[in-house]
């Protein structure tokens, strides 16, 4: 999702989530464009995987699995390294090794959606973005967690959202848990209680400086910290937002974020396609009002802005340049460490804004609500591992995955600043505690900090009004097309709404090419519909 550049000291101390790697190079090239959608299947049996099974290597007599290799392929950066350092105690007890195939985050949909088309090994596990389901689970291309396994994994920790979207295909479980992503509002909270900036801003706009509840106010905001040096007394001029608007560089995630507020009704289960002729609803109202407002708060993004991916939007914010940034929970993790970060302790946490007024596709009108609408909006949906039918070592990957999906693995993955990895369960984010600097290892000032940190992921995923990601098959197909739309408006080249209704159309005719019908009944089945 980033160009190739050089690594400088604080873009190697944000390698960070979502598996942006700007300095390890892949294993192996990525084909340039979007590879085609495998061919998905309604149902999920072992046996509709193709027969593209490497047969396992026998281990030496020893330790379970010693002389055998696990390759993991996952993007690369902080991400996929992670899992050297925290397999160390399985590759000691098991002599398994693990080997990592590294891949820019740009590339890796594209290079894995290649290899199963193809029979193509690429690695035993796959770390992938929970997206891919529909093409990775649907089309048989991965093993079923084996029953044994799932016994163990103590689901019952993990928020029914992950447990039921991330995880599971046709009633099937084939992913092992690892990452929880949603988008949240991080903001400088010390801004806010600043009395020079409240008092200059209830001048200018009549209302109080406040946490923003919808969009306009948040323009307003960004407005007001735009153009000048906040009267740091540096003469460094500094902007309003950092959010992701990159296409390949989590572009489609930046504007979805945005499009919640405005097209996702509380009264309507369907988001991104009308449930019942399965039509987009990208070019709607909503939609075409989301982008209308972003191209308008422009004015108050900073001039690099259209090439911000996430290490560009973690390192404006952790630098002190805007006092918002659109991400996900690893802006709480990358800014309470000071190695990465100079606003320790001055960083505050919620729920994307919202709208007073929302559009309602039933009936073809805006709503007014009372209270407005503040969906929340499961971005990405979560990394997750998968175990490719074609592994080398199936026994082996099984037993690795199973080790990482443990509750304390995951939880020191999600502690981990730079990890890519987020709370996805429970007891990480109860165990309060944990999230708190002690004895040198990084951590939230105080626990009010990290009480506000984990509070906020929990209201966000307790949010009844919640747009999952988008994970039926051809996924990546459908994101590239709204990207390119996204990404024409933003830079004026096309008014959204002819933006969008491109996207749209690109949107049909995927739907037409893998089976609008199969596509329907997906798609329903991943928002509660029968």
């Amino acid at each position: 999702m980033i160009n190739q550049k050089q690594c400088s000291l604080i873009v190697t101390l944000l390698l960070v989530t979502m598996g942006i790697g700007a300095c390890q190079p892949a294993v192996t090239s990525a084909p340039a464009t979007t590879a085609p959608a495998p061919q998905a299947t309604e149902a999920l049996p072992t046996s509709a995987a193709p027969d593209t099974a490497t047969p396992p290597t026998a281990a030496p007599i020893g330790k379970r699995f010693e002389g055998l290799t696990v390759t993991i392929i996952g993007p690369a950066g902080g991400n996929i390294e992670i899992f050297a350092t925290l397999a160390k105690p399985w590759e000691e007890e098991t002599g398994g090794k693990v080997e990592l195939n590294a891949v820019p985050y740009a590339d890796l949909q594209d290079k894995i959606l290649t290899a199963v088309s193809s029979g193509v090994w690429t690695g035993d596990i796959y770390n992938v973005p929970s997206g891919l389901n529909g093409d990775l689970m649907g089309g048989g291309y991965v093993l079923p967690v084996p029953d044994n396994v799932k016994a163990k994994m103590q689901l019952d920790d993990m928020p029914e959202i992950y447990r039921a979207r991330q995880l599971d295909w046709g009633g099937v479980q084939y992913g092992y848990p690892w990452d929880g992503d949603v988008h949240m509002l991080n903001y400088r909270k010390d801004l806010f209680t600043d009395a020079t900036h409240q008092a200059k801003f209830k001048e200018k706009f009549g209302y109080d400086l406040q946490v923003p509840q919808t969009w306009a106010q948040y323009s307003n905001i960004a407005e007001y910290f735009t153009g000048w040096d906040w009267g740091i007394g540096d003469g460094k001029s500094r902007y309003g937002f950092a959010e992701l608007p990159l296409r390949k560089g989590h572009g489609f995630h930046g504007f979805v974020s945005r499009a919640v507020a405005y097209a996702k009704h509380p009264d309507d289960p369907a988001f991104f396609f009308d449930p019942i002729a399965m039509s987009p609803r990208i070019n709607n109202p909503g939609f075409v009002r989301a982008l209308e407002v972003w191209v308008n708060d422009l004015a108050y993004a900073p001039p690099d802005f259209l090439n911000m991916g996430f290490v560009e939007n973690a390192g404006a914010f952790s630098s002190g340049t805007v006092p918002f940034a659109i991400n996900w929970a690893d802006i709480g993790t990358i800014t309470y460490d000071p190695k990465n970060s100079t606003v320790v302790g001055k960083v505050g946490f919620g729920q994307l804004p919202g709208s007073d007024e929302v559009w309602n596709s039933k009936t073809a009108k805006w709503d007014i609500l009372a209270g407005g609408n503040r969906p929340a909006y499961a971005a990405f949906g979560g990394w997750i591992n998968v175990v490719p039918t074609n592994a080398k070592n199936q026994e082996a990957a099984i037993d690795l995955v199973a080790f990482l999906a443990s509750p304390e693995i995951m939880k020191t993955a999600s502690l981990t600043s730079g990890s890519g990895v987020n709370p996805a369960r429970l007891s990480t984010l109860d165990d309060i505690d944990a999230w708190v600097a002690k004895d040198g290892k990084p951590g939230f000032t105080t626990r009010k900090d990290a009480e506000g940190y984990t509070g906020a992921i929990k209201d966000i995923l307790s949010n009844s009004n919640m747009v999952f990601q988008l994970n039926i098959p051809a996924y990546a197909q459908y994101q590239d097309a709204l990207e390119i739309a996204v990404s024409k408006a933003l830079a004026k080249q096309a008014t959204p709404q002819k933006a969008l209704d491109e996207a749209a159309a690109a949107w049909d005719s995927i739907s037409d090419s893998v089976g609008r019908e199969k596509q329907l009944k997906l798609y329903r089945q991943s928002i509660g519909l029968p």
